[in-house]
């Protein structure tokens, strides 16, 4: 069983805070450059999540820094994955008429919707880019790249992480399963 919530927050430029979490108190944040290209991935944040089996429930809270959102978040999108390999699905929260890819893993930008982020977070500062982004984009320029292929993926190496990501997931259900 599989079961994550992720949410973007898209900026300017397609800069996006893009955050996985998962019932078991792991997490990723991604801060990321339009759909495929990861710049930094080892942020962290805090996040508190409690597991109910009767009835079966998960409830999380998390506490996301204000550096990471990107400057001027104008769109928003959220999906939450559940099931097993082959029947995996993915809920997305703002869709359109036109179905999604099969290769899909995370809500696509197509499909956010706008939000008034001031709104919802006051003492947000859209105007400027903060000082975390400000190190991901200067981290990313200095590093040493393959202009031979196209970048995507995390620095990391996102297969990997996804990998460990569902590893962690697989064995925490597991452990509930035999509890």
């Amino acid at each position: 069983m599989h079961l994550s919530f992720e949410m973007q927050f898209i900026g300017d430029g397609d800069q996006c805070l893009h955050i996985v979490v998962g019932p078991a108190g792991h997490y990723i944040i991604f801060l990321m450059y339009n759909e495929q290209l990861s710049m930094k991935d080892d942020l962290r944040m805090a996040y508190d999540s409690k597991v109910s089996y009767f009835p079966p429930y998960w409830k999380a809270t998390i506490k996301i820094p204000l550096e990471y959102f990107p400057k001027n978040v104008k769109k928003f999108n959220a999906a939450s994955r559940h099931g097993l390999r082959h029947r995996r699905s993915m809920d997305v929260l703002y869709v359109d008429a036109e179905p999604l890819p099969s290769h899909f893993t995370s809500p696509p930008f197509r499909t956010a919707q706008s939000i008034n982020f001031e709104k919802v977070l006051l003492t947000y500062d859209n105007t400027k880019v903060s000082k975390v982004w400000e190190r991901a984009i200067d981290e990313y320029r200095n590093a040493p790249h393959d202009t031979s292929s196209p970048v995507t993926g995390s620095a990391y190496g996102g297969p990997l992480v996804g990998a460990l990501f569902l590893a962690y997931t697989s064995a925490y259900v597991a452990f509930i399963k035999y509890m």
